[in-house]
């Protein structure tokens, strides 16, 4: 593991609540994270593969798996902002929906846009 980070957003009773956290590892991990995800979460319910091209030209294949559950959804991506990092992101879609909102509002951002 790389790195981590927490957001914490107020419910609807303005108490703070962790609604999603973000990891990111070395993209060499990807199929460690993908196996103990399955293993936790059972198939992903979406998958998608993508191509990316850095600056000098090179692709490469950004594999994206998404397992929702209830309110809750997981997004592992093997490729996350460069080529050496893969990403999780597990959050509880309410709240981040709320957060998102309440961001877009104060940049500007029209809420349905995304």
């Amino acid at each position: 593991m790389i790195s981590v980070s927490y957001k914490f957003a107020p419910d609807e009773a303005q108490v703070l609540r962790l609604f999603r956290i973000d990891m990111r590892f070395t993209a060499d991990d990807y199929s460690d994270a993908l196996n103990a995800m399955t293993l936790k979460f059972g198939n992903p319910s979406a998958s998608d593969s993508s191509e990316m091209q850095n600056g000098f030209g090179a692709k490469f294949t950004r594999e994206t798996r998404i397992w929702k559950a209830d309110a809750s959804i997981a997004i592992l991506s093997s490729l996350c902002g460069i080529v050496d990092y893969g990403c999780i992101s597990y959050f509880y879609a309410p709240l981040n929906k709320a957060y998102e909102d309440r961001l877009r509002a104060t940049k500007g951002i029209a809420s349905d846009r995304f």
